[in-house]
């Protein structure tokens, strides 16, 4: 159950997130880079896709694979990632920096 107290806070850092100049100007960063041609994994696939021989994949930081690591056209891939931000994980290194 959410206390009082605890619900006041909840509302304060909203209300941070939303009038901080730092916040705004991340999200508008965001915007900017969501918006960008051609994506992250289209430069990397067209990388891959100009060897002439069999490529070797490896995503440091892969949070949520459908976002990008799945997208990779690569004959081998390979991915590390604390889990930290996406509960399920399947990466191949479950690993933080810490323990390299």
């Amino acid at each position: 159950m959410i206390t009082f107290k605890k619900r006041i806070n909840c509302y304060k850092w909203r209300w941070r997130c939303l009038t901080d100049p730092y916040h705004l100007s991340t999200k508008e960063l965001t915007k900017k880079e969501l918006k960008k041609i051609p994506l992250r994994t289209e430069i990397i696939n067209f990388l891959i896709g100009s060897l002439k021989r069999d490529a070797l994949y490896l995503e440091i930081g892969v949070r949520n694979p459908e976002a990008n690591f799945n997208k990779i056209q690569a004959a081998k891939k390979y991915s590390v990632d604390p889990g930290f931000d996406f509960e399920p994980n399947p990466v191949d290194f479950k690993l933080t920096r810490n323990k390299i």
